[in-house]
C-alpha cells in the first residue's frame, strides 16, 4: 500500500502511475484491490481535490472517497466486465461545501483495477462517451498474437455491433487478385 507521487519517478516501477492513460498531476490516480474494492494505492494529490489525506484512504473502501451511487456503478461494471476494459463515468460531490463535478475512467489492466479522476469538463452525456468506451475496450482486445485474419474478424463483429447491420464484410484490396473478403460478421 502506498501513496503515489507524480513528481517522484524513483519508484516508477513499484507504483502503477506508468499504467495511467489520462491522469496528469491535476488528476487523481487510484489503484483498487479487485476483490475487496479497497484503495491499495492513491496519488498524493488527492488531498488537493477532495480534502482528505491519502494516508487516511489507504486500505479503505472506495466509498470512503466517492459517492455510494458511483461506487455501486463502478462495482457493477467491474463485476460484469471480463478481461481488460474501460468505463467512463461522471459524478458530483460536495468538497469544502461546494458541489464539484468530476469525470473518471475505471479500467482493468492485468491484475490492476485503476480509477483515474479529474475535474469535470461540463456535460459529456450522449453517444460520444459510449463510443469512446466501446472503442477503448475493443482495442484492448486486440493482442499481438492475434492473426491478421483474427483481427479482421474482430473488426467486422465490432462494426456490426455498433451500426446494427445484418452483414459486415472486411475486404482486402489487391491490384493483382481483385477484392478479397477476409472477414465477415453475419446475423
Amino acid at each position: 500500500m502506498s501513496v503515489i507521487d507524480f513528481k517522484d519517478l524513483k519508484h516508477y516501477d513499484r507504483d502503477v502511475k506508468h499504467l495511467s492513460l489520462y491522469t496528469q498531476t491535476y488528476g487523481v490516480l487510484i489503484v483498487l484491490n479487485q476483490k475487496r474494492f479497497t484503495i491499495d494505492q492513491i496519488s498524493g494529490n488527492v488531498e488537493d481535490w477532495f480534502q482528505v489525506s491519502p494516508q487516511v484512504l489507504l486500505n479503505k473502501p472506495l466509498g470512503t472517497l466517492l459517492p455510494s451511487a458511483t461506487v455501486q456503478e463502478l462495482g457493477d461494471r467491474h463485476r460484469q466486465a471480463t478481461g481488460n476494459f474501460y468505463h467512463r463515468f461522471q459524478f458530483q460531490q460536495t468538497v469544502d461545501g461546494q458541489w464539484k463535478q468530476f469525470q473518471g475512467l475505471l479500467r482493468r489492466y492485468q491484475q490492476y483495477l485503476v480509477v483515474e479522476i479529474e475535474p469535470g469538463r461540463g456535460d459529456s452525456s450522449g453517444a460520444a462517451p459510449h463510443y469512446h468506451e466501446r472503442l477503448k475496450t475493443f482495442v484492448s482486445q486486440i493482442r499481438p498474437e492475434t492473426s491478421f485474419y483474427g483481427t479482421a474478424a474482430l473488426i467486422a463483429a465490432e462494426v456490426q455491433a455498433v451500426v446494427g447491420f445484418d452483414r459486415v464484410l472486411v475486404y482486402q484490396f489487391s491490384a493483382e487478385e481483385g477484392d478479397i473478403v477476409i472477414a465477415e460478421a453475419l446475423k
